[in-house]
């Protein structure tokens, strides 16, 4: 089953054939994410202030952040009382092990 995770529509879909096959869940995995996405202006991650843009930006916001939470609304309803719910994401995301440095939009 193909499904966009940034898009209600889609995930209100998949939440309806799943609910179909398994009405009650006992744990949700979410694995959406994305460094960085190619814009006409970089193709490569922002590792500087000068080089974030409002298309990087969003496409990163959306499949780290809100996909996730959009995945949550709609399966919230099958979770069973106890479940689990988890959305996994990536060392290079993390706040207080970023040595590197970069990425601002991730």
């Amino acid at each position: 089953f193909d499904a966009d995770a940034s898009d209600e529509a889609s995930l209100a879909h998949l939440a309806e054939h799943v609910r179909a096959v398994a009405p009650r869940l006992d744990v949700v995995v979410v694995s959406t994410g994305v460094l960085h996405a190619r814009t006409a202006t970089y193709e490569l991650p922002e590792k500087r202030l000068a080089d974030l843009c409002v298309a990087s930006l969003t496409a990163s916001f959306t499949a780290n952040a809100i996909a996730p939470a959009l995945v949550a609304k709609h399966f919230e309803p099958l979770v069973a009382r106890h479940a689990r719910f988890a959305a996994i994401s990536a060392r290079v995301g993390s706040v207080s092990d970023n040595r590197l440095g970069g990425w601002g939009a991730y």
